[in-house]
């Protein structure tokens, strides 16, 4: 017979502590060498004493654009998710106004800055749980927006990859692109449409009969409306357009007429690049994309990493604007 005395549980505990700080040290070490490769590749390409130059030239009123296109963004955002949240279930009286839907839309921001992983989602399923009978049903309508985000993005994307080539010389190489997105497409698609295919009456009563999820599964489905899910899409691509326009209006100041079409291609796949969670807040991954896809339109490196930078000085700026929204909830609660 074993016996497990303090000395051996102690030993156990320090083991998995041993674990789990190799486990961290490695993940930190990957993180740095996911931001030093594509900071690494931009070296001999940019001219540091230029870029302070070519940030002057975006200039605030390129920063004013970005920020108030992105502003917009969160606007139309807000407004997909509460045509969601109301095709979900909940009913109209308890549906948050827009202006709620934006607060909360910008705290998400402020905690998606920070080392949290999905922190800022989850919280904004958090604060709408109360409008449904099944608190539940808030996480599945974060998913599906997600989900309808990712479409609006990859469709920009679809047209930006079958419109340009972004200098891609291998047809091989840009045909895979194509399909990897195409199918992105599809799937993103899916996810939007399955919660409203699954609530139809006769799929409830399907679902319903499951074995003990059943009755918890049909209180997360949406009822089907091809004119919610239709609106939801639109919603979707117009959100990604004011993102789009944001990335444009950092980069417009460098470019020349004949290039604004390429540019405008460019920005959809620069996002695409740039969502992907790759690098800590995407750290040099934004610096390459900015550089890689808007090289082949004639913007320079430099140029391009200035835009870069601004863009990223645009996100901190709304998860500020996030901030000094949760400071203003925890006042007025204290009060």
């Amino acid at each position: 017979m074993v016996e497990f005395g303090l000395d051996t549980i102690m030993d156990v505990a320090r083991d998995v502590d041993s674990r789990g700080d190799h486990r961290q040290r490695l993940l930190a070490g990957l993180r740095v060498i996911a931001i030093v490769v594509p900071l690494g590749f931009l070296v001999g390409r940019v001219h540091p004493a230029e870029v302070p130059r070519a940030i002057a030239t975006v200039g605030v009123s390129g920063f004013v654009a970005a920020f108030v296109s992105m502003v917009g963004s969160v606007l139309v955002g807000a407004l997909r998710w509460r045509v969601l949240i109301r095709a979900f279930g909940a009913p109209e009286a308890d549906v948050p106004g827009l202006s709620t839907l934006v607060r909360h839309i910008f705290v998400g921001l402020y905690f998606a800055m920070i080392p949290s992983g999905i922190v800022g989602e989850l919280l904004r399923a958090q604060r709408t749980a109360h409008v449904f009978e099944e608190p539940a049903t808030a996480y599945a309508v974060i998913l599906v927006d997600r989900a309808a985000a990712s479409f609006g993005l990859v469709t920009l994307g679809l047209v930006s990859v079958f419109a340009s080539d972004f200098g891609i010389d291998e047809a091989p190489l840009l045909g895979s692109v194509r399909v990897i997105l195409a199918l992105a497409w599809v799937v993103s698609a899916a996810v939007v449409a399955i919660p409203f295919g699954f609530g139809s009456p006769r799929m409830r009563a399907k679902i319903g009969a499951i074995p003990r999820l059943g009755a918890l599964l049909v209180r997360v489905l949406a009822a089907p409306d091809p004119a919610r899910i239709a609106s939801i899409l639109v919603l979707s691509i117009a959100v990604e357009v004011l993102t789009s326009a944001a990335v444009f209006a950092t980069v417009v100041p460098f470019a020349t007429h004949a290039v604004l079409v390429g540019i405008a291609l460019a920005a959809p796949a620069i996002l695409l690049l740039t969502f992907m969670p790759l690098t800590p807040g995407a750290l040099g991954q934004r610096e390459l994309a900015f550089v890689s896809l808007l090289g082949p339109v004639g913007i320079t490196a430099t140029d391009a990493t200035a835009a870069a930078i601004v863009t990223l000085a645009v996100g901190v700026l709304l998860a500020l604007v996030g901030f000094g929204c949760l400071v203003v909830e925890r006042r007025i609660r204290a009060a």
